[in-house]
């Protein structure tokens, strides 16, 4: 496990905040962090952050139990936990979470609204928790995007399913999904998936990309830019606590303007609290 400490060189502020909002649901720590006592040195108004990442899980719309039972857990031969909501849809939508280390998971509120988006419009999607801590440069969990993307292409929507199979019919193209972290990855795997028809990118950490994918950003944006012709979508908050406005038109310029949009959403951080929709 990686136990933070008042030590981190990141604003304390930007620390625990950070993990506040962005968990949706009681796994906060997913088996990579330790939740922060005094006895770290950690100020008492941290430590109640913590202790109260619940207070979140009472404010997802209601449709969102109803979305979690109807989907299957299927796990991925990496050994990556996936959600399935089986869909009669031609299109597969892949969704990545944020930065696992900082508590993000495929339970994140803007993970959920993804899948909760497109599951009302009959479109089949997974979100998976990347088999890795990801701390490392990025590779492993472009592998595991490329494996999730044809397990659905292979007809993993269908597999024991005992609901109208007739109906089911695996996906014939990919939208790639990511949010925060899982935006950097995700434009990278576009590359590797040639079924792949579009990717999107909520909330990119542009300021922070290079120290997430451990100086290996530049590959993996790189890759993101390959396939030119690649319908892209950017969105970030006008508030947003990583990436200020300017860093973000200026990263949507980089690609081409043909094949590329930049969306900013008005009073919005980068954790969308209560702005999901």
């Amino acid at each position: 496990t990686l136990a933070l400490s008042s030590k981190l060189s990141l604003p304390l502020r930007w620390a625990h905040e950070g993990l506040h909002e962005a968990i949706a649901v009681p796994s906060i720590v997913s088996g990579y962090l330790r939740i922060p006592s005094r006895r770290q040195g950690w100020p008492a108004s941290a430590c109640r952050h913590f202790a109260s990442h619940k207070w979140l899980s009472g404010r997802l719309p209601d449709a969102i139990d109803a979305m979690t039972a109807r989907e299957a857990v299927v796990t991925l031969e990496s050994g990556a936990t996936a959600a399935l909501r089986r869909g009669a849809n031609d299109i597969g939508v892949v969704c990545l979470h944020p930065w696992g280390p900082l508590g993000g998971n495929m339970q994140n509120n803007v993970v959920l609204a993804i899948v909760l988006f497109f599951q009302a419009l009959g479109v089949t999607t997974l979100r998976f928790d990347f088999a890795t801590i990801q701390i490392g440069r990025g590779y492993r969990e472009v592998e595991q995007v490329v494996e999730a993307a044809n397990f659905l292409l292979g007809g993993g929507n269908k597999r024991d399913d005992p609901n109208q199979p007739s109906k089911r019919r695996a996906p014939k193209a990919i939208l790639l999904v990511g949010y925060s972290y899982g935006s950097l990855i995700t434009g990278s795997a576009s590359a590797d998936i040639p079924s792949c028809i579009g990717c999107i990118s909520i909330a990119p950490p542009i300021a922070f990309k290079h120290w997430l994918l451990l100086f290996n950003a530049d590959h993996h944006v790189s890759q993101a830019k390959k396939r030119s012709s690649l319908p892209r979508l950017m969105v970030i908050g006008d508030e947003d606590n990583f990436s200020n406005q300017d860093s973000f038109l200026t990263f949507v310029d980089s690609f081409p303007s043909d094949s590329t949009s930049g969306a900013i959403v008005k009073d919005a951080n980068h954790f969308f609290h209560r702005r999901e929709k």
